[in-house]
């Protein structure tokens, strides 16, 4: 793997744990009765890109469904990088990404 290629697939890492703790933090204002279950939240684009300042709102389940794979990643539309991903997923205000062997969390 590239220099640069691995430092979009580490910046990617960061983005997504950035964006698990707003969930965690999102399904306890639920739990708590503060927000509803349909209600979104703004997630960061995780494209890795250092420029991109975009975010997408998802509710909590669109958010557990799109991460339901170590290797996935939400990206905004159009933000996906085709040397090392993939689009599984479009959705109007996001797109799920899988990671290319190679790519992938694991093999950084």
């Amino acid at each position: 793997m590239s220099e640069a290629a691995e430092r979009i697939v580490e910046n990617e890492v960061v983005l997504r744990e950035v964006n698990e703790r707003i969930a965690e933090k999102s399904s306890d204002l639920e739990a708590r009765g503060l927000t509803e279950s349909d209600d979104t939240s703004e997630y960061l684009c995780s494209c890795g890109q250092r420029d991109c300042s975009e975010s997408i709102e998802l509710t909590l389940e669109e958010f557990g469904a799109a991460h339901a794979s170590d290797d996935h990643f939400i990206v905004a539309p159009g933000h996906y990088l085709p040397e090392i991903e993939e689009v599984v997923a479009h959705h109007g205000r996001y797109e799920v990404v899988r990671k290319k062997p190679g790519y992938r969390p694991s093999d950084v």
